[in-house]
């Protein structure tokens, strides 16, 4: 093998090297947000549009259980999950469900102070649905993972 071949594979072999390592360091410091239940909700996957029926009143019921949306007070996990799953601001979802509620009567989701408090009303509510960090999620026996999705750092 010749030296320029060997300088154009060491190449390569540095340019792999380097695609790799911004490839795996991208994901690190990725959020996961999840949308979980009470291991007893009768679906066992979910999809955004779905959850956006339910998180704006939309849809109340999964088979013959009525369904029980959570909201958390934390404002970093709430903002996230309503920009990227509602596709709104914090703002004007709490305006709309300020209108639906008088407007309607409608009541809006229940209201928890942290991931922590969400997973133990799920636990305790078959009907019960959440969001959470993914990794707040991990090892819980009384939940299931319905839904999982990237929201960046």
């Amino acid at each position: 093998m010749g030296s320029d071949q060997r300088k154009d594979r060491m190449r390569f072999l540095c340019a792999a090297v380097i695609a790799g390592f911004l490839t795996t360091s991208a994901g690190v410091g990725a959020k996961e947000l999840v949308i979980i239940a009470n291991k007893a909700y009768p679906a066992d996957r979910i999809t955004r549009e779905v959850v956006k029926e339910i998180y704006l009143g939309e849809r109340t019921m999964e088979k013959s259980v009525r369904i029980l949306p959570v909201d958390q007070v934390d404002p970093v996990v709430k903002k996230r999950f309503v920009e990227v799953m509602i596709g709104t601001s914090i703002q004007k979802y709490e305006a709309y469900w300020f209108r639906k509620t008088f407007r309607d009567g409608v009541v809006p989701p229940v209201l928890r102070e942290s991931s922590p408090e969400v997973i133990q009303f799920l636990e305790r509510e078959v009907g019960a649905i959440g969001y959470v960090w993914g990794d707040e999620a991990l090892k819980k026996s009384g939940i299931k993972m319905l839904l999982s999705i990237e929201v960046g750092d």
